[in-house]
């Protein structure tokens, strides 16, 4: 957790990326193709989405507030920070919170609410499976050496200075076309952070690169779960999400990878 606090001042693209949507949400940068489209439609009197029938509410829609959202996030940050950032604790005195605000508000039913809470452990699954693999990938790749040749490949053939950016576009462009990120983290600082400790470069500025690539990986790739999971919610299909937010990533990619350039070079 100290190192991965210690990066988030390095991670430059999601840095760029919360800049960028404060600015086109203030109107300093201009909507352009299917985003100023679909600001056209609503103000001629259109829906939202491009498919008005996807906009109905179901009945499982209430009324609710935001405290409903704040006050177990912060019986989380309490319950980590009582009992020495155990994220677990945290995360039971939140559902515990939940529980109560929910069922007392009569949002939800007992039932309904320990029915939502199972799925959601069996959601978890396949990540589990799939972090228990990359850990055995990840040991294997060790045996066989692959981690030191690619070390000892790159540190010839990458100047120190340019190895976070190098990592921040390698894995950027690795999770895109693999739509893998658990595993891709978990291969990834194996190989990255030794080169970073070999070549005298910043740890922490190459884990901000690791997870910066990882993060517009995940933003631009057509079936990754952040992509399925604001579809899911908002209706808005895949590849329309990609073609509104493909020029404001690419504003978001030259700056970062400017930012890793210049910081591989000054620390």
């Amino acid at each position: 957790m100290k190192e991965y606090m210690g990066a988030i001042p390095f991670m430059f693209y999601p840095i760029c990326a919360i800049v960028i949507a404060l600015l086109l949400a203030y109107g300093f940068i201009p909507k352009i193709g299917e985003l100023k489209r679909a600001y056209e439609r609503v103000e001629a009197g259109g829906s939202v989405l491009a498919s008005a029938q996807k906009e109905k509410k179901t009945d499982l829609e209430k009324e609710s507030s935001v405290w409903n959202f704040v006050i177990p996030m912060l019986a989380l940050m309490i319950g980590m920070v009582a009992f020495n950032k155990n994220i677990v604790v945290g995360m039971l005195m939140a559902i515990v919170c939940m529980l109560v605000m929910y069922v007392g508000q009569k949002l939800i039913k007992v039932t309904e609410f320990f029915d939502t809470f199972l799925n959601g452990c069996s959601g978890m699954t396949p990540m589990l499976i799939t972090i228990f693999v990359t850990f055995i990938m990840e040991k294997c790749t060790e045996e066989m050496g692959f981690t030191d040749f690619v070390t000892r490949f790159m540190s010839h053939a990458v100047p120190a200075g340019l190895l976070p950016a190098t990592a921040f576009l390698s894995v950027s462009c690795i999770t895109f076309f693999a739509a893998s990120f658990w595993t891709l983290i978990v291969i990834a600082f194996p190989i990255f952070l030794p080169m970073a400790v070999s070549m005298g470069v910043n740890p922490s500025l190459v884990i901000g690169a690791v997870m910066s690539g990882v993060a517009l990986g995940s933003q631009t790739c057509l079936y990754s779960d952040a992509i399925f999971m604001v579809s899911a919610g908002t209706g808005v299909p895949n590849d329309t999400q990609f073609r509104v937010v493909a020029p404001y990533v690419l504003c978001g990619v030259v700056p970062a990878t400017m930012l890793f350039i210049a910081a591989g070079f000054i620390l």
